[in-house]
């Protein structure tokens, strides 16, 4: 190369590199910003519908001679029928379901190979940690088989032929990916917003169980499921079950005992941690991610403000949180709201990420809203756009297979009734700006649980600038 070329290329990158050396220059904070909703001015007048859809989904359930619990759902265009066979444990969470997940997918793969069931290459699992769904799309003529088949995944001998040390890599390899993703963050939050004794919190991730993980082991996983469960077959289908096809379901269930339902166990208190900022420090990271939240008490009145509070703020596009710091300042991709609605923890959670330079207007921005749900009643236009939304998402999940059967589990789990949830769905399609404002100073009034993710060394000073009441306490996973 051309002597003169080399120093200019050698001058050249010195410069490039000394321009990622650059001083990061970070955001400014600015007082939050309340959205608007004006309609357009051509825009077609759209017929308001207020059904609850309470006989649309409504379920005809049966008690079967094998003292288990059949439901069925209206099914959808297809001939073909949707079955779920359900483990329930209502008081209770499933300990170590992400191992138990993992060697029930892998039975899926040994079963799509050996089995001759027309419909088994349909075979999915499905779980919360309350619930455990095996489902199957099939025939009418199939179904009694279908049912045997999954009562079977859980006999005795139906791991034995499992590669176990497949999935303890697989559980290994989940965990890395979880440290390069970030995925991290959540096992963080749920430490700080439940507590390491909550029963939630100790029923995932044991290392030592996923590393060691051997067929004795699994057995005994299994077996906790099957003495802790009460079990539940939902089938889809606009077909009638005449009582011929109820009793041959019965027989196909019989194997699986149904477990008297329990007390709920003492869940450990909750204490507000006062203004901290806990941080994962993510040396090289680009980006924090953020997670904000309040652990509430399981009482009738949170149940409808987690919900109303994580549609007010944190709903997409229209929330305030989401116009605020995306729309008009730009510091997010986006930032949402969750009401995790469990029968052991509520939590309402709001979760987001930002770029370095934009980490403490970020936090600064959510927290100001918090503060300002108290002071600030929502306008005419903004109660009813919430509305609209509640309304419109309760319709759309009726229209979502998906959701409509998550929705129905849940139910199942919690011991409610489908009009026990179109009530509430009244409810929040009916709130008012007083309720709003009451909610958020019952909610809000405590400093929020805040856990962190990103380079420390390069946005603490900005974390103390613009949040200098926040104490900072960098936090490891074990």
């Amino acid at each position: 190369m051309n002597r003169r070329l080399v120093c200019f290329y050698i001058t050249l990158t010195g410069l490039l590199l000394g321009c990622q050396q650059t001083k990061l220059q970070f955001t400014e904070v600015e007082p939050a910003r309340l959205p608007t909703f004006s309609a357009p001015s051509l825009a077609p007048k759209l017929a308001t519908s207020r059904d609850n859809n309470l006989n649309r989904n409504k379920a005809q359930v049966y008690i079967l001679s094998s003292g288990h619990q059949l439901h069925r759902l209206p099914g959808g265009l297809s001939n073909l029928s949707q079955l779920h066979l359900v483990a329930v444990s209502a008081h209770q969470p499933f300990n170590n379901l992400d191992i138990l997940i993992k060697a029930l997918n892998e039975k899926v793969l040994w079963l799509a190979k050996k089995q001759k069931l027309n419909c088994i290459n349909s075979l999915s699992i499905s779980a919360s940690m309350h619930s455990i769904s095996l489902s199957l799309r099939c025939a009418p003529s199939e179904l009694q088989q279908a049912t045997k088949l999954l009562a079977d995944l859980w006999s005795p001998g139906s791991f034995d032929n499992l590669d176990l040390a497949k999935v303890r890599r697989e559980l290994a390899i989940g965990k890395h990916m979880d440290a390069f993703s970030g995925n991290e963050i959540e096992s963080m939050w749920a430490d700080k917003i439940l507590s390491e004794n909550h029963p939630y919190t100790k029923a995932l991730n044991n290392q030592a169980q996923q590393q060691a993980l051997d067929l004795t082991t699994l057995k005994q996983l299994q077996q906790q499921v099957l003495s802790q469960s009460q079990w539940h077959l939902i089938i889809e289908d606009n077909r009638p079950i005449d009582a011929d096809d109820r009793a041959s379901l019965a027989q196909a269930l019989q194997p699986l005992n149904n477990v008297f339902p329990t007390q709920k166990r003492p869940t450990p208190s909750f204490s507000p941690y006062g203004k901290t900022l806990y941080i994962i420090d993510a040396p090289g990271t680009v980006q924090i991610q953020v997670r904000v939240g309040y652990r509430l008490p399981l009482t009738v009145d949170t149940q409808l403000a987690c919900q109303a509070l994580s549609g007010w703020l944190g709903r997409s596009f229209s929330g305030r949180l989401y116009y605020d710091l995306r729309e008009q300042r730009g510091l997010t991709y986006g930032i949402y709201g969750r009401c995790f609605d469990n029968p052991l923890a509520r939590v309402l959670k709001f979760y987001g990420s930002t770029q370095l330079r934009h980490s403490g207007a970020f936090i600064r921005g959510i927290i100001d809203h918090l503060e300002l749900a108290q002071t600030s009643m929502a306008t005419p236009q903004e109660v009813y756009a919430l509305n609209t939304y509640f309304q419109s998402q309760f319709d759309l999940m009726h229209d979502n297979r998906n959701q409509r059967l998550q929705r129905y589990i849940q139910l199942i789990v919690k011991q409610h009734s489908w009009q026990q949830l179109t009530q509430q769905q009244t409810a929040l399609a009916h709130l008012d700006a007083n309720q709003l404002n009451n909610m958020a100073k019952q909610v809000f009034s405590q400093p929020p649980v805040i856990v962190l993710r990103g380079d420390l060394a390069k946005i603490s000073i900005d974390l103390q600038q613009k949040l200098p009441e926040w104490n900072i306490k960098t936090v490891t996973m074990e």
